[in-house]
């Protein structure tokens, strides 16, 4: 694994020290300045690979619920034309 260094302002720092502690409250955890540094880019460098699949299930769901929708609609077709018949 390859170590990286980066230089921050103390400005830079303090501002990111209030985002992390936001993030670290809205997700319940503890993360550390450098722990969520690692963590963001982490997450960068999958961010294409997820969209891709976050776009794929998508479409599938979207496919799924049409398909259900249409056969819950012909079943209902179905039942209101038994009552006439």
């Amino acid at each position: 694994m390859a170590n990286h260094t980066i230089d921050l302002s103390a400005e830079c720092e303090r501002r990111l020290a209030i985002i992390v502690a936001e993030y670290n409250a809205r997700n319940q955890s503890s993360l550390t300045l450098d722990a969520w540094l690692q963590l963001h880019v982490r997450e960068m460098a999958i961010g294409r690979d997820l969209a891709a699949a976050v776009a794929a299930l998508t479409e599938q769901s979207q496919r799924q619920a049409e398909a259900d929708l249409n056969a819950a609609a012909a079943a209902e077709k179905a039942r209101l034309l038994e009552l006439v018949s």
